[in-house]
């Protein structure tokens, strides 16, 4: 592993896997430099999940890692690759240099942490537990003031202005200084690919590395396996659904028909199934995408028969 401590993530480091400071990789979310590709599922973490992160770094317990993908518009491997911004950033496809397969939850989170709505309506409450001090995540009250001495709000915590860390008392001023500045300075390992590796590869690596943590929905595969043959296929799925929902009058109709139902009918579609899982047996497969009429069985020496899928059947 490589140490890069303050350089910004380039193409000379592909193909290996580096210590990054954290700062780079928010600042490079921020640029547009570091963007999604498009098979990249919808933000997913709770509230939970987000204030469990800022314990841990104010607690200066390790985050993970991240895999990053070299992205270049003109090469053969990304012609049909789509981009997507990160929650809050605008996003510039021109400047686009790099793809984050793993890790979106938390860069997402760590980019916005001055700005975002979850950083304006949580605080960190400190506290003293004998000679250790814990830091816990909560929900402000609108109707009740915080305490300047033990609590912060977390995008303050995250900010420039030093006025209100020096406010908080002297045993917890130093926890709250260290979080800034693990902001600035943690050291995170990136796994970084090169622009040559297929596409196919990058969805069986997306797939494999979301089966932890916050796993993969079923609607989440789907969604990224058909993407593969239908690049727009996120961005025609929410155009349509928004459709369908403004002309219909009834009442709560977009917790209806939601992602989930519209992925279903089209996996009944294809391959008669509803079932995410069952569609998966019948060839819903990231690395051979295709609809069997025949299912492959060794013993009775039968071969698979199987048609291909491709844009116009998933259109």
């Amino acid at each position: 592993m490589k140490n890069t401590r303050g350089v910004v993530i380039n193409s000379s480091n592909m193909g290996d896997t580096h210590l990054l400071v954290l700062d780079e990789l928010s600042k490079a979310v921020k640029n547009s430099s570091l963007v999604l590709p498009g098979f990249q599922r919808p933000s997913v973490w709770s509230d939970k999940e987000r204030r469990e992160l800022i314990v841990s770094l104010c607690m200066d317990v390790p985050i993970g890692s991240f895999l990053i993908w070299e992205y270049d518009s003109t090469f053969s491997t990304h012609a049909s690759t789509k981009l997507r911004g990160f929650d809050g950033i605008t996003l510039t496809k021109s400047k686009a240099k790099f793809l984050l397969i793993d890790g979106q939850q938390r860069l997402q989170l760590l980019s916005t942490l001055d700005s975002s709505n979850f950083a304006k309506n949580n605080f960190v409450q400190f506290e003293k537990a004998g000679t250790d001090i814990r830091p816990r995540v909560l929900q402000k009250d609108a109707t009740m003031p915080l305490d300047p001495k033990t609590e912060i709000l977390v995008k303050d915590l995250a900010g420039t202005a030093g006025g209100v860390i020096s406010a908080l008392d002297t045993s917890f001023e130093k926890m709250a200084r260290g979080f800034r500045a693990n902001l600035s300075s943690t050291q995170i390992p990136v796994r970084f690919f090169e622009k040559q590796k297929t596409r196919r590869e990058l969805l069986f690596v997306y797939q494999t590395c979301n089966l932890a943590g916050k796993g993969l929905t079923g609607e989440d595969y789907v969604e990224a396996a058909l993407s593969f043959y239908y690049p727009d296929i996120a961005e025609k799925i929410s155009k349509d659904l928004a459709s369908l929902c403004s002309a219909s009058s009834i009442e709560g109709i977009e917790k209806k028909i939601t992602r989930s139902v519209f992925l279903k009918a089209m996996c009944d579609a294809i391959y008669e199934q509803t079932s995410f899982t069952e569609a998966r047996k019948w060839g819903l497969d990231i690395l051979n995408l295709r609809v069997i009429t025949t299912q492959a069985n060794k013993k009775k020496k039968i071969v698979e028969k199987s048609t291909p899928l491709n844009h116009r059947k998933i259109k």
